[in-house]
């Protein structure tokens, strides 16, 4: 059970991933908390990589794929979600040439609403739980629901550095599109809806 979601910031696939995750029982593999846990941690890879994500810069292309392919390879042996990877065609290509990707979803959301669905978007710095505080806002307000921790903003996440990574994902992401579309397995889903709905929709791709 492989999967890859496709989607702008905000288009809703962290929280697609963890429904995913909890129905077939598969790692959910999110790209931006994997990166920031390994900076919150200090990792030697971590600190390699801090510069990158404190400039909003995600195109370091090799230190990426090895990463994730060496993270797959030693915890995922029953399949994946990833979330966030690929990002660029060179990593569709790597991933394709060692794993099989059952279904490749795309989210659709216009870009409007994505950059709205951004400025509301908080982040628990303990447990890297993110939240959309209109469309998927904790228990308690500015709250994470598993620690307890007071939510953030991430600084990637300013209108400035949004309209960078917005026009970077749509550069990058056309290819990818393209690429899992000739290999068949491209599902484009509407992601305007309420979260049950869209899971349901994915079931029915299922």
């Amino acid at each position: 059970m492989k999967f890859v979601l496709l989607g702008p910031p905000a288009s809703g696939k962290d929280t697609q991933a963890e429904k995913l995750k909890k129905k077939f029982e598969i790692p959910h593999l999110s790209l931006m908390n994997m990166l920031q846990d390994e900076i919150s941690q200090k990792t030697d890879y971590g600190k390699m990589i801090k510069p990158y994500l404190e400039r909003g810069d995600l195109e370091f292309d090799d230190l990426i794929t090895d990463f994730i392919l060496n993270h797959i390879d030693k915890n995922c042996s029953a399949g994946f979600i990833l979330d966030g990877f690929p990002r660029t065609i060179s990593q569709a290509e790597k991933l394709h040439e060692k794993h099989t990707i059952v279904a490749a979803i795309l989210l659709d959301v216009p870009e409007d609403e994505i950059i709205q669905r951004i400025t509301t978007r908080r982040f628990c710095k303990k447990c890297n739980k993110t939240y959309h505080m209109k469309i998927n806002p904790p228990r308690a307000e500015s709250f994470c629901d598993l620690c307890g921790e007071k939510l953030s903003r991430r600084k990637e996440d300013s209108p400035k550095r949004v309209k960078k990574r917005l026009k970077a994902w749509y550069d990058d992401t056309k290819p990818i599109i393209d690429f899992y579309r000739k290999i068949g397995v491209l599902y484009r889903v509407d992601g305007r809806g309420a979260p049950e709905f869209i899971f349901n929709e994915i079931l029915n791709i299922m």
